[in-house]
């Protein structure tokens, strides 16, 4: 199950509350997703209310177009506009800070830790080796 069909499975209402408690933690620097809050808003709470990042249906997903979501948000920016390395580049920055404060914040006893847990606790591809050692062949926030 990938990210969206948990958060839609769990509810968006749910998620959008833990977004605002965890930001109550200001060295976590996280915030409540401003789509997350829109469809909240909006009454899509996910699987519970038959619309979330999917339309559901007989316990069945369908996939929704992203142009519902964007105007939510009163953007008008589509996702093809967007290369695939910068999609990429994004995401791999972002796990690669705080694969970085994990490590400097001593969360983990080793590097080898963060592997351990990075493949079975998020799933990280284990064919990368864990997240640790995926930093430090790709010079992406090296270990």
């Amino acid at each position: 199950m990938g990210p969206f069909e948990l958060m839609d499975s769990v509810g968006l209402d749910i998620v959008l509350e833990v977004g605002r408690y965890l930001g109550t933690f200001e060295e976590l620097g996280i915030q409540p997703s401003p789509l997350t809050e829109a469809m909240v808003n909006r009454g899509w709470l996910g699987r519970k209310s038959g619309l979330g990042f999917y339309r559901w249906k007989n316990r069945r997903r369908k996939v929704r177009r992203e142009g519902e979501f964007l105007k939510l948000l009163g953007r008008h920016q589509t996702f093809r506009d967007w290369r695939g390395e910068d999609i990429q580049e994004r995401l791999t920055s972002a796990l690669a800070m705080a694969g970085r404060s994990i490590l400097d914040e001593d969360v983990v006893l080793s590097e080898d830790d963060l592997d351990l847990a990075s493949v079975f606790g998020m799933g990280f591809p284990p064919f990368r080796g864990g997240l640790a050692t995926w930093m430090r062949e790709t010079s992406c926030g090296a270990p």
